[in-house]
């Protein structure tokens, strides 16, 4: 008989010699082992539709759970809320804020962003503490046209995460400045800026190129976070 799973055909095919060939015993048989077989294709199926490579929808959400990430992601809500002086958002056009608004709103990642975080947050389960493999990973993630990420050990119990160059697209600039996932070693405290000037390297002495520059070409850093907020509200 072949390997599992089995199909109702390979059941049917140790019908004996004097059943062979009776109708309605075979019925029976087919009919009694089909979820015996449905079962078994089932379960031949689950590996694949959890694998991270294949998986889509509810199934990669359970992967995430998993892992420990969600594909919800905060993203402040800024520009729509009345305010003076901002075109589109004056009398007639910005939204009251009242004092139960929420000041944020629930995105969800499509599957692809989702996939790409939920390995990042496996390299950080298993990360070995190394800055040379934490800047590896970062990079891979957030890199994009013009976007120059890295990691800077400040040997001070503290790490600059920043992002150089253009500003990532609005969503993973969301995932940095939310701070979603990070190579975060104990007690060292974690700084993620980003250039006050998009476009910019950050500033720095001794280094020019486009991760850092010095006078005339850098531009000093600032918290991602507020640096978003800022930018939403134009």
């Amino acid at each position: 008989m072949a390997n599992a799973p089995f199909v109702v055909d390979d059941y049917a095919g140790l019908i004996t010699s004097e059943h062979r060939g009776k109708a309605r015993f075979t019925a029976t048989v087919r009919a009694t082992v089909q979820p015996a077989a449905d079962a078994q294709s089932f379960l031949g199926d689950l590996p694949g539709a959890f694998d991270l490579d294949s998986a889509i929808g509810v199934q990669l959400d359970a992967v995430g759970a998993w892992v420990g990430i969600s594909r919800l992601i905060s993203i402040p809500l800024i520009n729509v809320w009345f305010s003076w002086g901002i075109v589109g958002r004056g009398w007639g056009e910005g939204i009251w804020k009242g004092p139960y608004d929420p000041e944020t709103g629930i995105y969800a990642l499509d599957d692809d962003t989702y996939r790409k975080l939920i390995r990042l947050k496996i390299m950080v389960n298993n990360w070995d503490g190394l800055t040379g493999s934490a800047s590896s990973a970062f990079e891979a993630f957030y890199a994009s046209d013009g976007s120059y990420p890295f990691i800077l050990d400040n040997e001070d119990m503290s790490m600059t995460v920043c992002i150089s160059g253009a500003r990532p697209p609005a969503i993973m600039f969301a995932i940095f400045a939310g701070r979603y996932v990070e190579f975060k070693p104990a007690s060292v405290r974690i700084l993620n800026v980003v250039p006050s000037v998009p476009n910019t390297p950050a500033f720095g002495f001794g280094t020019d190129n486009e991760y850092i520059a010095g006078w005339g070409t850098g531009s000093w850093v600032r918290d991602a976070e507020d640096a978003m907020i800022e930018e939403l509200s134009v």
